[in-house]
């Protein structure tokens, strides 16, 4: 279901990934509107999956930023990454790896129309990992975005799984959605061990 949410006006919320101190203590960056925020978000069966919120946008901003060529993406989310990549001029194509049918049918009706872009986007129902394993290799891609998680909860095994699978792809440079917050849940796992 698309719907929208909203932030109160002083209610608190992450705004950023983990910021990780020369000691390396590991700080929440916490922000907040004077005024009521409205946001676009997703459900599935009740649970929010997806939203375009100030800690997206935040998270995003060095990835775009280095965005380069030809793009793949994991996971289109409400497609926040992939419009302002196809912005771009550095940025030749953008593709992306969804595997939910219903999602890209609503991005496809619902958002893309809206692109500036859209001949750069292509979209591709696969499963992340059998895509990254099999296909990509075979793709020479420039840069790589991974954002596959709601967030560290769901995330850690994901993040590792990924990880395993950059080798079969060595010309292409990856990067993770919220990677500070998820080597944070790594070294808690570790340490707890």
């Amino acid at each position: 279901t698309l719907s929208y949410q909203k932030y109160e006006p002083y209610e608190g919320f992450v705004r950023d990934d983990f910021i990780i101190d020369e000691h390396m203590r590991e700080i929440c960056a916490i922000g907040f509107f004077d005024s009521e925020f409205s946001y676009p978000t997703v459900f599935e069966n009740g649970v929010e999956w997806m939203a375009i919120k100030p800690n997206e946008i935040e998270t995003m901003k060095e990835p775009i930023e280095r965005a380069h060529g030809r793009v793949i993406t994991f996971g289109l989310g409400l497609g926040y990454f992939t419009y302002m990549a196809s912005l771009k001029k550095e940025v030749e194509s953008v593709t992306v790896i969804e595997r939910s049918k219903d999602v890209i049918s609503l991005f496809k009706t619902h958002i893309l129309p809206h692109f500036d872009n859209p001949e750069k986007i292509n979209i591709v129902c696969a499963d992340a990992f059998e895509y990254a394993k099999e296909q990509m290799p075979r793709e020479n891609f420039d840069y790589a975005f991974v954002d596959l998680w709601r967030d560290t909860s769901d995330g850690v095994d994901m993040y590792i799984k990924m990880k395993k699978l950059e080798a079969l792809s060595p010309k292409t440079h990856f990067e993770y959605w919220i990677e500070k917050s998820i080597l944070v849940m790594i070294r808690k796992r570790i340490f707890a061990s």
